[in-house]
């Protein structure tokens, strides 16, 4: 994970985007990836915006130490929509509280997981399409806005999850 955390913070700088900027717009970009998670049609979808929505609250926080992480989950999540929205909701209302970011990101890493696929190899694979993508920082939509030139997506890395499958052993 902290590998995860050192390259985010890397996309940050290259970027010149703050945790501060992150956390402004927080709500907006959480429910742009809630709302994709609750329209996926398949499970690479929902993997997807799980992974960022734990890419925006990692840029969100004001830690850089999500060591506990790991000692976390698995644990089972009986109903996802409520439990996201519950979760999203002690994040702001606690200021980005260490504790609550880390309880939101223990909660898509077991989405994740609970969907067999490895919550780490899966945000390593986000990291590296969104750190291929180039763009700007818009200060009107409060976001980082990809180029969708032609010349630009040539660049574009597409995550492949299909590799982050858990595989079960009989």
């Amino acid at each position: 994970m902290e590998q995860i955390s050192n390259n985010l913070s890397q996309w940050r700088k290259d970027r010149n985007i703050t945790k501060d900027m992150q956390r402004d717009n927080f709500l907006t970009l959480i429910q742009e990836e809630l709302k994709e998670y609750c329209e996926a049609k398949n499970v690479e979808d929902k993997i997807d915006a799980l992974c960022d929505m734990a890419v925006i609250t990692i840029n969100s926080s004001k830690t850089d130490s999500l060591y506990p992480l790991a000692y976390l989950y698995p644990r089972e999540v009986t109903n996802p929509n409520t439990e996201l929205g519950i979760q999203i909701d002690k994040v702001i209302s606690s200021d980005f509280d260490d504790t609550q970011t880390l309880n939101l990101l223990v909660l898509i890493a077991n989405l994740v997981e609970g969907l067999s696929y490895d919550f780490i190899l899966c945000m390593h694979e986000t990291v590296k399409e969104i750190s291929s993508r180039r763009g700007a920082w818009s200060e009107e939509k409060g976001k980082w806005i990809k180029d969708t030139s032609k010349e630009a997506q040539k660049l574009w890395y597409k995550a492949d999850y299909n590799k982050c499958k858990i595989i079960q052993r009989v």
